[in-house]
Parts: structure tokens; sequence; C-alpha cells
């Protein structure tokens, strides 16, 4: 972005950036445009990705389907649990409005 573009920047004022997900998708078709948008930022440097302040875009997913779509988020979840602790995992599915954790685990995985 031009420096002109950046200084305009409000952050009141966000460009709504819906990702369509549609049948048969593969990861990187939302995947892909999803991580651009949202971590574009109009400030420079790392630190400026560590909030959404000076984040032109608000980027959300969009679809319409019968049997959901996890792209491998449930296998995510279960590492973030490993790493960080069921609370985090829980509290991140909720965050992003994800139903995960809500089952118990299948019984022919409890012999790992």
């Amino acid at each position: 972005m031009s420096n002109d573009v950046a200084q305009g920047f409000s952050p009141a004022i966000r460009l709504s950036v819906g990702i369509l997900i549609f049948d048969e998708v593969e990861v990187l078709d939302f995947a892909g445009p999803f991580e651009v948008f949202s971590r574009t930022r109009t400030v420079a440097g790392a630190d400026s990705r560590r909030t959404d302040d000076s984040a032109p875009f608000e980027t959300f997913t969009v679809a319409r389907t019968r049997a959901g779509v996890s792209a491998g988020i449930d296998m995510s979840f279960a590492i973030v649990e490993q790493v960080c602790g069921r609370v985090v995992a829980l509290e991140t599915a909720h965050y992003i409005e994800y139903p995960w954790g809500k089952h118990d685990v299948p019984k022919h995985q409890n012999a790992l």
C-alpha cells in the first residue's frame, strides 16, 4: 500500500472480506486468501500484526453446506490442546465459533 492509503486509514472503517467456501473446496482455495486479507496491515513491521489496530479488512469465511467444513481444524485444535492445554483450545474454538470439543473422543482413539 502507498503511504497515502496507510495515512488515510481509519480503524473505524474496515472493509469486510468474505471468503466463500464452496462444495469440494480445497484448503488453499480459502486459506491463502484468508491469510493474505487477515494479515494485511497498514503499518509496517511484525508488531503491527499482534493486534487488529491497523488492519484494513475484517476477514471471515462464508459457507453453506450440509456436511460442514473442518479442513484439518479438528487436528489443529488437538495439537493446541496438547501444547497449550484444553482450556486454551476450547477458548480458541469458542472465539472462532467452531464447535470443537463438544463431543467425547471416540473409544478407538482412547487406545493411543
